[in-house]
């Protein structure tokens, strides 16, 4: 009986009627999708759930050589195993606490002279970044750039770290000489005054870091290169049936 009724109403109700039905439908189908989206993390900017496997912890540090007296915050990102960055905060800990201490945000605090190294642990999954700590004092004649990867996906950031040596090849601590680092091809990536390189585009650069000794500047870098990301998607395709 309600179907009659709706067939003999006038031809611009029923048009109304069905452009409703269709509207809402549609807001349905649409909200929907946004929940799955939501809940599989789609907004997340490449970060899962602390829930993911832990395949690798990379701990970097902007310099490799200290003083005692300095510090230093150290950096932990933890991947899976195809390199998808996990939420995580890992326990510190040094394996001497007479050449260098680390506390629980990853800061580092010269003690004495020699070499430690720095952990990171997460689900019994480690990563390590040794330091050398040095006596102050000392005139840098070079600086050396090493790239936690030389190879990076687009979309995926790194670190660079700087470490310092006197004329007779001898490492030295940076003291309170501030390193500027700097990209030869923006358009690849840049980087950040704490050695943080952000990828851009696909290609290759020079990371550089310049330490001013005196009058001289003293420059030294590292070959870069930024390849395409195979986990990101080129588009998505979305049906749905019967909508006009």
């Amino acid at each position: 009986m309600a179907l009659n009724k709706f067939r003999r109403l006038p031809l611009s109700y029923r048009a109304r009627a069905r452009f409703i039905g269709t509207r809402l439908g549609f807001a349905l189908f649409v909200s929907a999708v946004l929940a799955v989206v939501e809940s599989c993390g789609g907004d997340s900017g490449g970060v899962t759930t602390p829930d993911a496997a832990i395949a690798r912890i990379d701990v970097t540090a902007p310099v490799t050589t200290l003083s005692p007296g300095q510090t230093v915050q150290l950096s932990a990102v933890a991947k899976t195993s195809t390199g998808t960055v996990v939420s995580a905060s890992p326990t510190w800990s040094s394996s001497a606490n007479g050449v260098a201490t680390v506390n629980a945000s990853g800061v580092v605090t010269a003690v004495a002279a020699g070499v430690v190294t720095i952990t990171a642990t997460r689900s019994g999954i480690s990563g390590t970044a040794p330091l050398t700590v040095v006596p102050a004092g000392g005139v840098v004649a070079s600086v050396n750039v090493v790239l936690s990867d030389v190879t990076i996906p687009i979309g995926i950031s790194a670190q660079a770290t700087v470490s310092a040596r006197d004329a007779n090849n001898a490492m030295i601590a940076l003291g309170n000489r501030t390193p500027t680092w700097t990209s030869t091809n923006v358009a690849v990536a840049t980087v950040s005054s704490a050695g943080v390189i952000t990828t851009a585009g696909v290609g290759t650069t020079q990371i550089r870091v310049a330490v001013v000794e005196g009058t001289t500047t003293v420059v030294g870098g590292a070959a870069l290169s930024v390849v395409a990301n195979s986990d990101a998607k080129a588009s998505v395709d979305v049906s749905m049936p019967g909508l006009t």
